[in-house]
């Protein structure tokens, strides 16, 4: 049962504890697309060995991310309004199931609770999970920040848009994540 990142961050700090028990790690860095991308917040939140993320299309919060599905993915106000009741009901459905509250589920909320470096990646053609979302994240960031926002790009397409971009940019982000160089 997925948790959209509530149980699963947890799991992170799990596999970071093996991790480091039995390698030598000099940098523990997450990069995630989508949902896995608001786990990686999540997770960066609870655990203090990760030092930077890279976040391409993740949602600010469960409940805003459930309006935006209500509404065809293309009208927000419509999934807030008309279309309200259902998410509501799909929210209370994975409450219940997966024994967590939607409202706790939220990496802006999360981005606030320690400070680590986070690059966040949006397309301008995402209408899954548009800016928005990233550019809530990026305002409540409370250690070091970028927002690249790619022209064109389509939900988790960042990479396939601008391939060079991406990797030049990722790379130089966790080389700097430290804010040293």
């Amino acid at each position: 049962m997925a948790t959209y990142g509530w149980r699963e961050r947890y799991d992170t700090v799990s596999i970071a504890k093996a991790l480091y028990a039995g390698e030598n790690v000099r940098h523990l860095f997450a990069l995630g697309v989508s949902m896995g991308a608001a786990i990686a917040l999540q997770s960066a939140a609870v655990e203090p060995r990760i030092e930077a993320v890279v976040a391409e299309d993740p949602f600010a919060d469960l409940r805003e991310v459930s309006y935006d599905y209500a509404g065809l993915r293309r009208w927000p106000l419509l999934g807030k309004t008309l279309f309200r009741p259902a998410a509501i009901f799909a929210l209370r459905s994975m409450s219940e199931a997966g024994g967590f509250n939607p409202d706790n589920v939220s990496p802006v909320k999360d981005v606030v609770e320690r400070p680590f470096a986070v690059l966040l990646i949006c397309g301008t053609r995402d209408d899954t999970i548009p800016c928005r979302h990233a550019e809530r994240i990026y305002t409540a960031v409370t250690g070091r920040k970028e927002l690249w926002v790619v022209s064109g790009a389509l939900h988790g397409s960042a990479l396939g848009q601008d391939p060079a971009g991406y990797e030049k940019r990722v790379i130089a982000f966790f080389e700097n994540a430290d804010g040293t160089n």
